[in-house]
């Protein structure tokens, strides 16, 4: 046997051994292939052979395992399965195994059965034991259903004439046995570990040429003098363990002398934590090969995650472990990656994306599965907003006008999709696939005719849409004609289209991965990330079934890591609220019981300077040391110099002569929102609307809850306050009706689950129930703006100081010349009147101050807030005339807010000059905190902003 393995720490020129290899055999006359993981690394080496001295030379070829089984096979041109076409098989073959039809209803189940299939056939080719585990590992209790879903997916790549990977490993092995290959030289480049069938692979090519295994040597873990290591002397325990294995399958071993590896920089800002140990979960049991070191951190927001990840990964490295040995995995790529990476930049901690990212995840093929998959569920709304992707080269105004005509028209919709505004917008390949879709006919060819429709912005987009359109011939093979393609098959095809991605390799960078890249990859520590509800969502049609469909992949996240877990999770909101469990959380709990949780104290954070390594947080740690009145002793001379200048630094006051100086000058419109916010902290306000700075602990899923709220309110309330004759049964059904497709416009992220979704419905149904018994008004408008500039405005905004204040009033009662104004609050509590002054609640209060503008035909009776999530609902609080008793709405013994017509206008007299006074500070450039730390609000983390140079003093 000719089994040559090199180990070799990274950088320490393995690349170059493997290029000099197939080099010597190709010069030699033989013929040499080079194995790498995927496209991008095979495109690096015919590069550096192309580069290399000498020139290009003949004889040398470069790809992947399955394209040196190919080879090896030897087979002629033949249709090669990819997984889509795969799926359409193991979809077909399910239909005749009875036994598997109640999991085939599982969205995600065909996928799963096509791997278990795929190891069965595969495992069938190398004999020995392998498939008697591939049957040890089939999930449920039946073999035989699995068995008889083999023979028919067997049957129909016969039939069809389909050629997957076991068949050509099957044609590789014939190869063995006649005792010929047809390559001298097999070089293995870029794998951290094989796979057991791929070591089999590469056992029987060395009895008939020359294998070289090139492999990364990686150092265990540092022993400590107590443990009879001098000083830190490292131990190659993994170095180790590889030459063991491979020496027992008869390799010769190589190694090349590791070098000095740098110490690691401890990267951590220390905060006030505390260890708890909950006991066993009962009837929990432990997985085999469980990580040793297995721990739970609780933050808050999704910023804050991301500090928490980078901090865990740091402590990470400064125990000894290496970037590459650690991955920082999630359930999906792609939420908040990018926010991710930047983090791990600013602490200069080298990090690279690793996923084998799909279609799905570059506009253009995003786009195309968006549109596709709206056709498929029937959603007119979704499809419209489709077509805003800038591959079809619409009009933003047309597709704004088709929407607002599909919105006028909710209840016809799906009839409409085809006929007005909203059918004029759809480009005639559009039209076409949604007719065919809906009548039954093929949709094949006009798929074809929509994607060549497309206007691909670069050379990118244009080889996307190509490749994408040339794996439809394989779907047509697979399903056995084209009529036999469904739209679904296609969308599934195009959101699994993959693209070319890096393998892991020996890169000396952590990587940022998804769950499911952990089924070929191990590391030594895995810091898991996004297991709250919104970021970890399991592929199901129904919530309830999250937890089982989220089994696997974190029973791999738990038992694949070798040392460290560290699961990242959101658990509070910006009040510091505890958040429902998420499935996945509960299920790593399952998996996991008796792993320690650590959590942050929400505002109690107390810094220790001398502990903090990264460099952008430093300077923040000694400024709030200072600010305690703590001695911060060897402060580097960097950090002095950049709290100098933040203390330098016009914290009071924009720069007169500033062009946001001029431009504050010259405001002439506001938001009433905006006024508000300034009004509260003039600092908060300019942190926020001017540096766009977001909070890093809110709580995104109460934005999507109160949008929900708000949006299930308007679409049912004029149907309820119209009708008095309207139970509160009735009220409750059109709530719940409404909520699913309030929740599909508003809710964009998915952050709210069905049961939430059906509890907010309820809290809005219980709103208007209360209403019930008040005196039913003349009519009902909701979503009205007040501005000048508008001409569909119900009327100007209040003038203050020559600036016009603008907003939207959620909702007005008409009580023949008089107005009630509601604006609803999802998460608040009611407040007395001395509050809406002192806390600057005026939003009401100014559009009331536009009802009294001469020429106004509404009389005020009011403006109402209306605390959704009260005990009662719907309380109201806020400034009311002392008529609505008489309409039912506050009751005779209700004083608070209370007024007759003239004291309503002294009242309204006051906030006039508040604002006032506000619009001259604003037009002035005054941007300055609070008076005090203490004044500042409660739930406000930008201190560490606005109040460093304080701190500093």
């Amino acid at each position: 046997m000719d089994l040559h393995v090199l180990l070799g720490p990274r950088g320490s020129g393995k690349a170059g051994r493997a290029v000099a290899r197939v080099r010597e055999a190709a010069a030699s006359g033989g013929e040499a292939f080079l194995v790498v993981p995927g496209s991008v690394d095979r495109a690096r080496f015919l590069r550096e052979l192309a580069a290399s001295e000498g020139g290009s030379v003949l004889g040398v070829e470069v790809g992947t395992f399955d394209q040196l089984v190919e080879r090896l096979a030897g087979s002629p041109p033949v249709r090669r399965t990819d997984r889509s076409m795969e799926r359409i098989i193991v979809r077909d073959a399910l239909a005749v195994v009875p036994e598997l039809q109640p999991a085939a209803a599982w969205h995600g189940f065909t996928e799963t059965a096509r791997r278990h299939v795929d190891r069965i056939r595969r495992a069938r080719i190398w004999g020995g034991n392998q498939l008697e585990q591939a049957l040890d590992g089939l999930p449920g209790g039946s073999r035989g259903a699995w068995l008889a879903l083999e023979r028919e997916v067997s049957r129909l790549l016969d039939e069809r004439r389909l050629r997957d990977d076991a068949w050509h490993e099957a044609r590789a092995v014939a190869a063995f046995r006649r005792g010929s290959v047809p390559v001298t030289d097999v070089v293995v480049y870029g794998f951290e570990a094989l796979a057991p069938d791929r070591v089999e692979l590469l056992e029987r090519v060395a009895r008939l040429a020359r294998v070289m295994v090139v492999l990364p040597w990686r150092p265990g873990r540092v022993m400590s003098e107590s443990e009879g290591a001098v000083g830190r002397a490292r131990v190659y325990q993994r170095a180790s363990d590889l030459r063991d294995a491979w020496r027992a399958k008869g390799a010769f071993i190589e190694e090349i002398a590791p070098d000095a590896v740098p110490a690691t920089l401890v990267a951590w800002l220390g905060s006030e934590l505390y260890e708890s140990h909950p006991a066993p979960l009962p009837g929990s049991v432990t997985p085999e090969r469980m990580a040793t070191d297995v721990r739970f951190v609780d933050c808050c927001g999704g910023l804050q995650e991301v500090d928490e990840v980078v901090r865990e990964v740091a402590e990470l490295a400064a125990d000894g472990l290496h970037w590459d040995d650690i991955a920082v995995a999630s359930a999906s790529t792609g939420s908040n990656d990018d926010m991710l990476l930047a983090a791990f930049a600013r602490a200069g901690i080298p990090a690279r994306l690793q996923s084998h990212r799909t279609a799905r995840d570059t506009p253009a093929g995003r786009a195309v599965h968006e549109l596709l998959a709206a056709i498929v569920d029937a959603d007119p709304f979704r499809l419209v907003a489709a077509l805003r992707a800038r591959v079809h080269g619409i009009s933003p105004q047309r597709v704004d006008q088709a929407e607002l005509d599909l919105r006028a028209h909710r209840h016809d919709a799906r009839r409409m999709l085809l006929t007005g505004s909203a059918g004029s917008v759809l480009p005639g390949t559009v039209r076409a696939v949604v007719e065919a879709h809906r009548d039954g006919r093929p949709v094949l060819d006009a798929v074809r005719s929509l994607i060549a429709d497309l206007l691909p912005h670069d050379l990118g987009d244009l080889e996307l849409l190509r490749g994408i359109v040339a794996s439809f011939d394989g779907l047509s093979v697979a399903a056995g004609g084209d009529e036999r393609v469904s739209l679904a098959d296609i969308s599934e095809a195009v959101a699994s289209f993959p693209l070319a991605v890096p393998d892991r390799s020996d890169s000396g960078s952590v990587v940022v991965t998804g769950i499911d890249d952990l089924h070929s990859v191990r590391f030594d520590a895995i810091v898991l990330r996004r297991t709250h509800l919104a970021g970890f969502r399991a592929r199901v049609d129904d919530e309830a079934e999250g937890p089982t469909a989220a089994r696997d992949l974190l029973h791999l996240a738990v038992t694949s890591v070798r040392r460290r877990l560290r699961v990242v999770r959101q658990v509070a909101g910006a009040d510091g609220g505890v958040l429902a469990a998420s499935p996945a959380w509960l299920e790593l709990r399952r998996l996991v019981p008796d792993a320690p949780l650590r959590a942050r104290r929400l505002g109690e954070v107390t810094v220790a300077p001398g502990d903090v390594r990264l460099a952008d947080e430093r300077a923040v740690a000694v400024a709030f040391a200072r600010g305690q009145g703590l001695d911060v002793q060897r402060v580097p001379a960097q950090v002095d110099a950049e709290l100098a200048v933040a203390q330098r630094a016009p914290r009071r006051s924009i720069d007169p002569d500033s062009e946001l100086a001029r431009e504050l000058a010259a405001t002439s419109f506001i938001a009433v929102t905006s006024l508000e916010k300034y009004l509260v902290c003039s600092a908060k306000w300019f942190i926020e609307s001017r540096l766009k700075f977001q909070d890093a602990d809110a709580d995104r899923s109460n934005i999507a809850a109160g949008d929900l709220a708000h949006g299930v309110l308007q679409a049912i309330v004029a149907e309820v306050r119209l009708d008095s004759s309207t139970t509160a049964g009735r009220v409750l059904e059109l709530a719940l009706a409404a909520a699913p497709e309030v929740a599909r416009r508003v809710d964009r992220l998915r952050v709210l689950d069905t049961a939430r979704i059906e509890q907010i419905a309820r809290q809005g149904a219980a709103v208007l129930i209360e209403e019930l018994e008040w005196a039913t008004p003349d009519s009902i408008e909701v979503e009205r703006t007040i501005d000048s500039r508008d001409p569909d405005a119900i009327f100007p905004g209040p003038v203050v100081d020559g600036v016009e204040v603008y907003g939207r009033i959620d909702r007005i009662d008409h009580y023949g010349s008089r107005a009630l104004l509601h604006d609803y609050k999802y998460s608040s509590t009611t407040r007395s009147e001395a509050k809406l002054i002192g806390e600057h609640k005026l939003q009401l209060l100014i559009y009331l101050l536009a009802l009294r503008a001469p020429g106004q035909r509404l009389d005020p009776l009011g403006g109402v807030y209306r605390a959704i999530t009260t005990d009662p609902p719907g309380s109201i609080w806020g400034t009311m005339r002392d008529e609505l008793v008489e309409y039912g709405v506050i009751g005779a013994r209700k004083t608070a807010g209370v007024h007759d017509a003239d004291s309503l206008d002294a009242f309204l007299d006051t906030v006039t000059e508040i604002l006032s006074g506000g619009v001259r500070a604003l037009k002035a450039g005054v941007v300055r905190p609070l008076e005090s730390a203490a004044k500042c609000p409660s739930h406000c983390r930008l201190q560490t902003i606005c109040r460093v140079g304080e701190h500093v003093a």
